[in-house]
């Protein structure tokens, strides 16, 4: 017997249905964890740029030689802190190039 579209039990029809929206969903939800990390890794990015600035500030000696240990710590802490709630803008471009790497990469 031939299946034309017509000969399809609607049960079977669904199921094909959806079969295709879920792997448009995994597909969707793929995208969006691939979003989120190159937010993550942007956002990272920025935390180490503002640790560099502090360094380079010289924050690092703030506490004196005996608190190295210390003063790395706190600015490390002080740079995701500010990268997290900040606007340096960084993170956003970064995520934008990565963005646009991916594009590129799909093609």
């Amino acid at each position: 017997m031939k299946i034309m579209p017509s000969n399809i039990p609607p049960a079977l029809s669904l199921s094909v249905h959806e079969t295709s929206s879920a792997k448009n969903a995994e597909k969707v939800a793929a995208e969006k964890r691939s979003d989120a990390a190159m937010r993550q890794v942007a956002e990272e990015f920025e935390a180490v740029f503002v640790s560099q600035m502090f360094k380079h500030a010289g924050l690092e000696k703030a506490f004196g030689p005996e608190a190295k240990a210390f003063s790395q710590i706190l600015m490390t802490e002080m740079s995701q802190q500010m990268a997290a709630k900040s606007d340096f803008g960084f993170a956003d471009k970064v995520y934008e190039q990565l963005k646009s790497r991916q594009k590129v990469d799909e093609e």
